[in-house]
């Protein structure tokens, strides 16, 4: 984004610069991550558990190096160094190894939240039966197209992620294109 600064003395424009070098350049970050998440979603959660367990791990490592400086330099140490390394270097390495299986647990946990919110939608409907409302033909189904993406988000791989993923590129088209429109 461009902005003009008019100087009032002697009427001439001059362009600030912008600290934002490239307006194109997050949103083709955006799309990017967009097209990896929907075509390789599993993967993608995968590595960011295994990520965060490096991280974890590396901060354990940190902990208890910190934790051996304290030992030799001063007669007591602080315990709380050692126990916090020990319970980062094993979280970290739960993330590492089990990296497929909180993929999958978010899925899972996914695909259940949606069939329960299908089923409230359901039971809205219900409530609403006697009234004669047109409301609830909408939420009968509304509630069984949450319940079907509930049970397909349970059978397929990361749609929920595959969704996240297609958000991610329509949203960084629309940046595109607005970023085009202006200039």
């Amino acid at each position: 984004m461009k902005v003009t600064v008019v100087n009032q003395k002697k009427g001439k424009k001059k362009k600030k610069k912008s600290y934002y070098t490239s307006p194109y350049l997050s949103s083709i970050v955006l799309l990017v991550l967009g097209i990896v998440l929907l075509f390789r979603s599993k993967e993608v959660v995968s590595m960011v558990f295994s990520v965060i367990g490096l991280l974890v791990l590396l901060y354990g490592i940190y902990k208890f190096v910190q934790y051996q400086k304290a030992k030799e330099v001063v007669d007591f140490f602080n315990e709380s160094y050692l126990y916090v390394s020990v319970v980062c270097f094993v979280l970290g390495l739960i993330c590492i190894l089990f990296s497929n299986f909180f993929a999958t647990m978010i899925q899972i946990i996914s695909g259940i939240w949606l069939i329960f919110v299908g089923l409230q939608k359901l039971e809205d409907a219900s409530m609403i039966k006697d009234t004669h409302s047109s409301l609830f033909i909408t939420d009968v189904i509304v509630g069984f197209v949450i319940i079907a993406l509930g049970v397909y988000t349970l059978l397929a791989d990361n749609v929920v992620f595959m969704f996240i993923g297609i958000a991610m590129i329509c949203y960084s088209l629309l940046d595109i294109y607005q970023t085009w429109k202006q200039k």
